[in-house]
């Protein structure tokens, strides 16, 4: 093992070996190998059968499937008056749509629309990204994105996007006059 933690979505690199016990030879009588990728805590998150030739398996991209999903707005309309804010909280979750309290991943914004982007926030006090850019790191698995809104009336279509996870859905403001 190369290091003894991943950051989510990650690519796990590794090499399993099936031996006999008492000559450390590859042993051809068992054809699976199970791997298990673990939370910090030691609990079992996902199990692989993997199938072994000549008593010996390797794969490269043996990951969660995560993703991003935006958890909530304060809000789904908007006044096109320069001075109202919306406030977008974008989490990182797993497969089965819990929350993932340990991820750090890049988390890109995509925005559609008339808007002023006031910032993103994550909360973590040795992060010195600029707040004005729409990719930031999540930090304890959330990402705090901040619009405001022009004098133009409209939609704004919000994503996020974070390489290797799957992508959150579109989250629609209208913004009205």
């Amino acid at each position: 093992m190369c290091c003894n933690s991943y950051a989510l979505g990650d690519t796990i690199w590794f090499k399993g070996y099936v031996v006999n016990a008492s000559n450390f030879l590859p042993d051809t009588l068992s054809g699976v190998l199970y791997a298990e990728l673990l939370n910090e805590k030691g609990k079992v998150l996902e199990t692989k059968k993997l199938k072994i030739a000549d008593g010996q398996y390797s794969e490269k991209d043996i990951k969660a499937k995560m993703g991003v999903a935006i958890a909530i707005a304060d809000k789904t309309t908007m006044q096109a008056n320069k001075c109202d804010l919306v406030c977008v909280e974008a989490d990182i979750i797993d497969s089965k749509g819990r929350f993932v309290p340990v991820a750090n991943n890049l988390v890109d914004f995509e925005i559609t629309g008339s808007y002023k982007l006031i910032g993103t926030e994550n909360g973590d006090i040795l992060d010195v990204t600029p707040a004005k850019t729409l990719s930031k790191k999540a930090f304890m698995g959330k990402l705090l994105l901040v619009l405001q809104a022009t004098d133009e009336p409209g939609t704004l279509i919000i994503k996020a996007k974070s390489k290797g996870l799957q992508n959150s859905k579109s989250y629609i403001i209208k913004i009205r006059k």
